[in-house]
């Protein structure tokens, strides 16, 4: 009896292991996870994140032009709204990040994206995914001091893939 204890315990306790190569947040944590609201056959999970940061180079120039420092505030909305169905999937988000320095006011922003993707199940594990995502941004000032970039850079983008 020892022996077989000793030869089925370890592989019991390996069985209830979580996948050691997933990192911490990317591991299952159902007590943890958003449960999200019921519209119909969809779930909504809508979100809110807020942040705040020094910048001590607001408009990242050489220290021959005195660079300029602030408090930079984040807010971040996000809706995700993904179907509930037992065959084929749609999956919708939305997100905008807003950005509001103290001082420099001129400087605040927000940046948006909205996107999707939808899975056709044809039959068996076959199935057709489409997926696409338009945006609009505002580029990082240079990250080379010697050029001193005075407007911030906006731009559009968007993508659509399929497998």
């Amino acid at each position: 009896l020892t022996a077989l204890a000793a030869v089925a315990l370890p592989h019991a306790a390996f069985a209830f292991d979580p996948d050691k190569s997933a990192d911490v947040m990317s591991r299952p944590r159902p007590e943890f996870d958003a449960r999200g609201v019921r519209l119909g056959s969809f779930m909504l999970f809508p979100s809110i994140t807020a942040g705040v940061a020094y910048h001590d180079n607001v408009f990242n120039v050489s220290d021959a032009l005195l660079p300029q420092e602030d408090f930079l505030f984040t807010l971040t909305p996000t809706l995700k709204l993904n179907s509930d169905w037992g065959r084929h999937a749609l999956n919708l988000f939305a997100e905008s990040k807003s950005y509001f320095y103290q001082d420099f006011s001129d400087e605040d922003r927000t940046d948006w994206k909205v996107g999707g993707d939808a899975r056709l199940d044809i039959f068996g594990g076959t199935n057709l995914t489409i997926d696409g995502v338009y945006e609009e941004q505002t580029e990082a000032r240079s990250t080379d001091p010697t050029f001193a970039q005075f407007d911030q850079n906006e731009f559009s983008h968007w993508g659509v893939g399929a497998t």
